[in-house]
């Protein structure tokens, strides 16, 4: 009876653990399904890469940014392999010196060329992310499409220095340059 009591006892304790781990993993699958709709819902792109500049994870944007419409297709990949050689050269050197120096990069303004060959600005952002002992373990970075801000810029310029009309430079160009020389 002892034995039993105990095996009883010991059972519907091991039942309680099961269904405290089965609720913690349900929350766990929960946290995780959220912050995937978060990632993918915000209009930046968001990538993270290990110390050796592999993609361990991106957002859904990023991912179709780059031609692909699942996020874990970028999973293990380089920039060698989203994006042409000399750009994936000028990422690269940017997220190293971001991983040597642990000094973010914000606000980078930069030209992108798109999935579909055409070219846009984007905002970029590269932070170091670090473990609990301040060891950067690998980079953060995010971009913003601003291509219709810049062109909204150089409409500007370009109304303020031609005259609508003619399109010819007006006095106020003249005056600029004048300054200039």
């Amino acid at each position: 009876d002892a034995v039993d009591w105990a095996l009883d006892k010991t059972t519907k304790k091991l039942g309680i653990a099961v269904s405290a781990l089965a609720k913690s993993n349900e929350d766990l699958c929960g946290s995780r399904q959220m912050l995937r709709s978060i990632l993918d819902t915000i209009p930046q792109r968001v990538f993270w890469k290990d110390r050796h500049l592999v993609y361990l994870g991106c957002n859904k944007p990023f991912a179709e940014d780059h031609g692909h419409s699942d996020p874990d297709e970028l999973v293990g990949k380089t920039d060698d392999y989203i994006v042409a050689t000399d750009i994936g050269v000028q990422f690269r050197s940017a997220d190293q010196q971001v991983l040597e120096t642990g000094q973010a990069r914000l606000n980078c303004e930069e030209i992108r060329i798109r999935a579909d060959g055409s070219q846009g600005w984007v905002s970029s952002n590269t932070v170091p992310v670090r473990d609990k002992d301040g060891q950067i373990i690998s980079i953060l970075g995010t971009y913003e499409d601003i291509t219709e801000h810049k062109l909204a810029e150089a409409r500007i310029q370009d109304l303020a220095f031609s005259d609508p009309l003619t399109g010819l430079p007006n006095r106020r160009l003249l005056m600029d340059r004048l300054e200039q020389a």
